[in-house]
């Protein structure tokens, strides 16, 4: 997922932009991490820096073209911190209640999400009836996105939040 994040913003950050990733130690948010720090080191003219926390990070925000943070709560603690001040656009990874929420906010700060391609994982989890065709298989790994808040509120979102603002009708 992380790998994605990376691709989005290599083409979005632009000449000499500052991605700042907020880093975690452990868990699937470290994967992205190092997934992210892969895809990012393909493009020079990209600098990605790296903070262990959101104290660190603050003092950072202003110069940043971007900001990923894979860890949910360490997000929520960063919009905390900053509160009404203007932010760099944000991404994270992944999938949470919490995240659901934030993105379902008219003013969402989120500006990209990376999961696995919801389509690509529908069409695989669902059985196909032709008893002509080739069985599926889901054991290759599924492709990763990036999705906008509304698109994630659309894919991830239950019952009536499924068509939060912005979401496009189904």
């Amino acid at each position: 997922l992380g790998e994605a994040v990376g691709r989005a913003l290599a083409s979005e950050v632009g000449a000499e932009g500052m991605v700042l990733l907020i880093d975690t130690e452990a868990g699937p948010a470290a994967e992205s991490a190092a997934g992210l720090r892969e895809a990012l080191a393909a493009v020079p003219t990209v600098r990605l820096l790296e903070v262990p926390d959101v104290t660190q990070a603050l003092p950072q925000l202003a110069a940043a073209a971007a900001v990923v943070c894979p860890d949910h709560g360490r997000l929520r603690e960063l919009l905390a911190a900053v509160g009404s001040r203007a932010l760099p656009p944000l991404y994270t990874v992944g999938w949470s209640p919490w995240l659901i929420e934030a993105c379902a906010l008219a003013d969402s700060p989120i500006a990209g999400v990376a999961v696995t391609d919801p389509a690509i994982a529908a069409r695989r989890a669902t059985p196909c009836l032709d008893p002509e065709a080739e069985p599926v298989s889901v054991s290759p790994p599924l492709e990763a996105v990036v999705l906008t808040p509304a698109q994630l509120v659309a894919a991830f979102g239950r019952g009536e939040e499924a068509v939060g603002p912005g979401a496009a009708d189904p």
